[in-house]
């Protein structure tokens, strides 16, 4: 989680940041986005595939509206996509009349 709140309190600007523990000098966007995609690697080895489809979202939203870079976001939606596909075949520890109400 905390990959997430560094990426969270980062925007989209190109402004050059500072090196910070392991991570580089590198604009803003750049961190934004491989912190992003950083977490969504780890979320998604450990099977918390609805944080993966979360993250995909911001994403793709960034494809859209930062990167303009339409095949890039086809692939994350496509992604988003199967990780609630994901979510739909995973077992859950809670017996299935839970989930009805």
């Amino acid at each position: 989680y905390s990959l997430m709140l560094h990426a969270d309190s980062l925007g989209w600007s190109n402004k050059t940041l500072k090196v910070i523990g392991s991570l580089p000098s590198e604009t803003e966007t750049t961190r934004h986005f491989g912190l992003l995609q950083k977490a969504k690697d780890i979320f998604s080895g450990v099977g918390f595939y609805g944080k993966c489809a979360e993250i995909s979202g911001k994403l793709a939203e960034s494809q859209r509206t930062t990167f303009y870079n339409i095949p890039a976001l086809c692939d994350e939606l496509k992604l988003q996509a199967q990780y609630y596909k994901n979510i739909i075949q995973a077992d859950t520890i809670y017996p299935k009349y839970y989930l009805a109400s």
